[in-house]
């Protein structure tokens, strides 16, 4: 192809004066130029990769079902417990359950399912 554009370039100077040589030339620069436009098209999609926000929606949701269901095998195992301690004492060697515990006291509808059972 640029064995035929050099063959018209040297006809049209040969035919015209030589400001036709300079538009032959430009005109060959400009499709290339056309190619790079494509680049910045697919620029954008790697910028929307960090702005989508269902990935950390999806990782906060991990953790609370994971918590949900540590919370409900705490319940299974403590309605199997049968022990003999004083409550304060228990509370005293169990600091990190006290939100549990919390949690379990203030649900009153999941005390007296426990109870029942």
């Amino acid at each position: 192809a640029s064995s035929l554009t050099k063959d018209q370039v040297q006809t049209s100077s040969s035919q015209s004066t030589a400001p036709v040589q300079p538009t032959v030339t430009q005109s060959e620069p400009k499709t290339p130029v056309s190619e790079p436009v494509l680049a910045p098209v697919s620029a954008p999609m790697p910028n929307l990769k960090p702005s989508i926000p269902y990935p950390s929606r999806r990782d906060n949701e991990r953790p609370r079902d994971h918590a949900n269901e540590q919370i409900e095998k705490f319940y299974e195992i403590f309605k199997d417990m049968s022990f003999e301690i004083s409550f304060m004492d228990a509370l005293m060697l169990m600091p990190k359950f006290a939100s549990t515990l919390k949690a379990l006291i203030g649900n009153k509808e999941k005390l007296s399912e426990m109870a029942r059972t």
